[in-house]
């Protein structure tokens, strides 16, 4: 029979609280001790009711760990030291030469300096930035055992608050008072003559003074100010909130202009209208059409430069009327006198129309020219001939369709010569607009012409050299045939006695006689 082994269960306690409970095990490891652990320790096995106790105390290193600042009240700018003061505990004060103490120190949770040998921190000047919860920690060597103070507070007191600019008033007429201040407060522990404000405009030393008194401003004055505050050492600077000031000149003397000298101005064409003052400053303009204020995403308009300029790409006729500009700023305003503008269509072009090809007309013919005008048709109409206006009364010509073709019933040679045609339209400014045609030449046929005179005795002299000639010619071939018959004659003449019939002589003879 076999003997079964029999195990003991081990349990310890500490102050009445479980600590282990294990088979064959009595043995309780802590680790590294502290105060807390000190207490009364009870040993029991299996179900017996005979325990074993100790009483264990856990003496501390450190009797007293304080952390302090030697510097109250702590004011910006002031040198703040920190001191970890620590006390050993007597039981173990015959070792401490022999052991090893190191300091370290933080600030919300962060080093600020690990461990060394020196148990106080110096901070030289102070800001607000290092207001924060502080502490030090203290090492004990060779083990490591470290511990930590309670933590300090510390609030850095402002030594000045941040500056205020003021600029009164902010908007100064010329020649008016104003007064620029630098306002702060000191603190009580802090002495005024440490403290050094100066006032800067648009980024230069204006004054090195708290307060500045302009008694007649001028308009160099306007800018950009703000103030900046440091301590004797430089190490505390504030600076204040920028404020711009305005010393604003009265506007007088404003004036509206256009690049065109002409008030009548032709649709389509480009005119730009400028807004000029005589005397003022931060100036704002507007402009007027027919008293209407004219937006500046308005599509018939292009405003431009600040606004000082109006200008209208392709006019049209709905631009007409009176434009003014108002020029004003924050004390002032100026408002032009009026301009007006009317916008015409322009003539358009001329064209001269005949009904004939051919230009060289025969007495008694019959002609019309006609004035074609591209665009606009309410003109009037008028023709010159000869560099000379044509009444409409004439009794030479006849005009027809209001003016617009010139007729010619019965040519004449006084008809002949230069003609052109024109138009002429009023504008509401009582300027004239006239547009004249090109030149057509109008030639009329006459048989007192002394030019067709002497083509027509160039004709007949050419005329009569060719009858010469040909009679000439005739003439010639004449007297050659006869030459050349009286030749043939003489080769045929024999002797009479040779002539055996008589009769044939004679007939010869009569022929050659004939001849």
């Amino acid at each position: 029979m076999r003997h079964r082994r029999h195990f003991f269960l081990f349990k310890i306690y500490k102050d009445q609280r479980l600590l282990k409970s294990q088979y064959e095990t009595n043995i309780l490891q802590l680790g590294k001790v502290d105060p807390s652990m000190t207490g009364i320790y009870k040993c029991f096995y299996d179900f017996s009711t005979y325990y074993a106790e100790v009483f264990v105390p856990v003496t501390e290193i450190f009797t007293y760990l304080v952390l302090k600042v030697k510097t109250s009240p702590i004011v910006e700018g002031k040198s703040v030291t920190l001191s970890c003061d620590v006390a050993m505990n007597s039981v173990l004060n015959p070792l401490h030469e022999r052991r090893k103490l190191t300091f370290a120190f933080w600030k919300d949770g962060i080093t600020i300096r690990d461990y060394d040998g020196s148990s106080t921190y110096q901070m030289p000047s102070v800001t607000m930035k290092d207001s924060g919860n502080y502490k030090c920690n203290v090492k004990y060597s060779p083990r490591d055992v470290v511990r930590s103070s309670p933590e300090v507070v510390i609030n850095v007191e402002e030594s000045f608050s941040t500056p205020v600019l003021s600029v009164v008033p902010t908007i100064v007429q010329q020649g008016k008072s104003m007064t620029v201040t630098c306002d702060f407060t000191l603190h009580p522990d802090v002495a005024a003559d440490t403290i050094h404000p100066v006032i800067y405009k648009d980024n230069n030393v204006f004054s090195n003074r708290k307060m500045v008194r302009i008694s007649a401003a001028s308009t160099d004055k306007s800018g950009d100010y703000r103030c900046a505050v440091t301590n004797s050492g430089g190490t505390i600077v504030k600076h204040s909130k920028t404020l711009s000031s305005m010393v604003e000149e009265l506007v007088v003397g404003a004036k509206i202009s256009v690049d065109e000298q002409d008030p009548d101005m032709f649709s389509g064409n480009n005119i730009t209208f400028t807004c000029s003052i005589r005397k003022g400053t931060f100036l704002s303009y507007t402009w007027l059409h027919n008293d209407k204020e004219i937006g500046k995403n308005c599509e018939l308009y292009d405003i431009r430069q600040d606004g000082r300029v109006l200008y209208i790409e392709a006019l049209q006729q709905e631009h007409s009327g009176v434009y003014r500009c108002n020029v004003s700023n924050h004390l002032s305003y100026g408002m032009s006198d009026e301009l007006k503008i009317t916008v015409i269509e322009p003539v358009g072009a001329l064209l001269l129309l005949i009904d004939k090809e051919d230009v060289d007309l025969m007495p008694d013919d019959g002609f019309t020219f006609t004035c074609s005008l591209v665009g606009d048709n309410s003109f009037h109409f008028f023709w010159i001939h000869n560099e000379q206006n044509l009444k409409l009364n004439s009794s030479s010509y006849e005009f027809r369709d209001g003016g617009k073709v010139l007729h010619i019933k019965s040519a004449q040679p006084d008809h002949e010569g230069s003609y052109q045609c024109g138009v002429i339209k009023d504008t509401p400014s009582g300027r004239t607009l006239v547009s004249k045609s090109g030149v057509w030449i109008l030639k009329i046929s006459s048989t007192s012409d002394p030019y067709f005179m002497a083509f027509l005795m160039s004709v007949v002299v050419v005329a009569l050299f060719i009858i010469l000639f040909i009679v000439c010619v005739y003439k010639y071939q004449k007297i050659y045939k006869s030459q050349c018959l009286q030749e043939k004659t003489q080769h045929i003449r024999v002797p009479l006695e040779n002539i055996e019939d008589k009769t044939l002589l004679e007939d010869n003879v009569v022929k050659s006689s004939q001849t």
